[in-house]
């Protein structure tokens, strides 16, 4: 039987004395190894003689889908729901919509810094990441920026001050307040705080 990520998918008669490189050269150039595997790269063959073979695949998409997380911050646009929920929850005073303003605020904030540091000269080793997904950044952006604005114009009159004047924090951020020494741990500690 032949598996994949432990799933038999396959039966293949083979001679029982052959070795394993050569089963191993056999299965991969099989029609339906080939259709299994798609795009995707196998991490690891394991061949166990006259029993299984299973072949660990490391899908491609999940290898795309973790720099995208990483590199448009949404995994810190999600810290700060989740904080933002914690809050909520211990005070017992939920509201949804401050909710999409924190998370999508925080993935538009750094996702425009990044877009003003990259033409800005201010490249980091990450800016080959964005120069080859420049389309996705912007249109991330184009979504979450009418979305934002949706939620944030349900909040109350307070809360509205209070975003928008954490909106300016964070976009002039990358125009001045970044070069001020100590300026940006106090900024994180006041935008986290507040």
């Amino acid at each position: 039987p032949v598996s994949f990520n432990g799933k038999m998918r396959f039966k293949l008669n083979l001679p029982a004395d052959m070795e394993k490189n050569e089963i191993e050269k056999i299965i991969m150039s099989h029609e339906k190894t080939k259709h299994y595997i798609g795009s995707s790269t196998p991490k690891r063959i394991i061949i166990v003689p006259k029993k299984i073979i299973n072949i660990v695949i490391w899908f491609n998409s999940l290898k795309k889908l973790i720099p995208f997380v990483l590199n448009t911050k949404i995994f810190i646009s999600f810290a700060v729901l989740c904080l933002g929920l914690t809050t909520q929850l211990y005070l017992k005073s939920y509201n949804e919509n401050l909710l999409f303003v924190l998370f999508l605020g925080t993935l538009i904030s750094y996702n425009f810094q990044r877009i003003i540091f990259f033409f800005h000269n201010d490249r980091g080793g990450k800016s080959s990441w964005f120069l080859s997904n420049t389309k996705l950044t912007y249109f991330l952006l184009f979504f979450s920026v009418p979305a934002f604005i949706y939620f944030f114009l349900k909040l109350n009159l307070i809360t509205k001050l209070m975003i928008a004047l954490l909106c300016i924090i964070s976009f002039s951020y990358p125009f001045g307040l970044r070069n001020i020494p100590f300026l940006k741990i106090f900024l994180i500690t006041f935008s986290w705080t507040f």
